[in-house]
């Protein structure tokens, strides 16, 4: 790598996109919201709340802020039946409905470097505009070739692009392709992200299935946040190198 292609790369360079608050805690950030930024000396950390018009919001305003580099960072659905919740990805490329665009291989080895063997690079991550949610849905998307699905990566992608620096996706898998995401996950948490506590009385009367698929999405996400909290602590290395 070039002594010019190393200082674009320099500290507080990193400029990190999450959908969720509870996807920030894995840097230590605690009780933040949609719309807050981190200022780390590495970089910086925007939290955009659910979908791709927030993701893009939130990476236009890291790239106003002066990052040299765009990670989409947290959770996201397995569609691969290889996968389980926990496992770490570095995907070749973004797939969405309005393009395709593929991670920076540069930036993409020195993180693949610094993370050592807890990732899996390779494959393709599909961007969906709606929340992917039946094994139905995963086996289809599965057999078109997509290893997992989010619904944020391809608006910083598209940033990315537009602004000419580097871009890459860093996914933790948690619902795995052969376990259904509840309904009533879905009402449980508002556009920002925030838990919606007024939904809770409903699920009362939603039974022990609702309750044991909720029970098993909290566990599974359990995992996919501790492998996040792990490259987290490593990410400042690929800032440094």
């Amino acid at each position: 790598m070039s002594r010019a292609r190393r200082m674009n790369f320099a500290s507080r360079s990193l400029g990190v996109v999450v959908a969720l608050p509870i996807e920030a805690g894995s840097f230590g950030l605690e009780h933040r919201r949609a719309g807050d930024c981190e200022t780390f000396d590495w970089g910086m950390l925007a939290i955009a709340g659910l979908g791709f018009e927030r993701a893009g919001d939130a990476a236009r305003t890291l790239i106003e802020r002066g990052v040299r580099a765009l990670l989409s960072w947290g959770v996201a659905g397995g569609l691969s039946p290889a996968l389980s919740p926990g496992d770490l990805l570095l995907p070749l490329r973004v797939i969405a409905d309005q393009g395709e665009w593929n991670t920076d291989p540069e930036l993409r080895a020195r993180l693949r470097c610094v993370l050592g063997g807890h990732a899996l690079e390779g494959g393709t991550l599909h961007c969906s505009r709606a929340p992917v949610t039946s094994v139905e849905e995963k086996k289809a998307l599965a057999a078109r070739g997509m290893l997992a699905v989010d619904m944020e990566s391809a608006a910083v992608a598209t940033a990315a692009q537009r602004a000419g620096i580097p871009f890459v996706a860093v996914k933790a898998i948690c619902d795995p392709a052969s376990r259904e995401i509840p309904a009533a996950a879905l009402r449980l948490l508002d556009d920002d992200g925030s838990l919606r506590w007024r939904a809770m009385p409903s699920l009362l009367h939603d039974g022990p299935r609702t309750w044991r698929g909720l029970n098993q999405l909290r566990e599974d996400l359990a995992v996919a946040r501790g492998s996040l909290w792990r490259a987290a602590r490593a990410l400042p290395r690929c800032a440094q190198s």
